[in-house]
């Protein structure tokens, strides 16, 4: 991702999904999903730039913090935009050492997974970055086989 305030800055982190799936809570005490609703565990694979933090210093924002809820859409099977996939539940629902880490330091690589709720089985979920003006990546998911 470039910095938003800089388009000609290196990149400052980059990510890729490794894996969509049937999402499981591990964490003991979470809620299970609302009534008709499915977790879905997007596995995240995030790698910064040593000049990640400088390019991040004034905001205080952790590149990694970006890959969490508040930035994720869903689409069902029929392209209608889900209401909500970011729960409270969903963010308690990973044990810490399941999570994407919230601190991610500069030069550095992080595994981890994000919980979304979603109404369908099937369809889209998009990463749109607050600062990207509504763009972002989209990935096709179908769970149906395994709930």
């Amino acid at each position: 991702m470039q910095n938003p305030d800089d388009p000609d800055a290196p990149n400052i982190f980059q990510f890729k999904v490794t894996g969509i799936n049937a999402g499981t809570c591990t964490y003991e005490f979470a809620d299970p999903p609302a009534e008709g609703n499915h977790y879905l565990q997007v596995d995240l694979e995030v790698e910064t730039s040593k000049e990640m933090r400088e390019a991040f210093a004034d905001s205080g924002v952790s590149p990694a913090s970006l890959m969490f809820h508040n930035d994720w859409r869903g689409f069902d099977s029929n392209g209608t935009t889900m209401n909500s996939i970011d729960p409270d539940a969903t963010q308690m629902c990973l044990d810490e050492s399941d999570q994407i880490p919230y601190e991610i330091g500069s030069a550095e690589k992080a595994l981890g997974s994000v919980i979304i709720e979603v109404s369908d089985t099937k369809g889209e979920i998009a990463h749109r970055p607050w600062f990207m003006d509504g763009t972002g990546w989209t990935w096709e998911f179908d769970i149906t086989d395994e709930v």
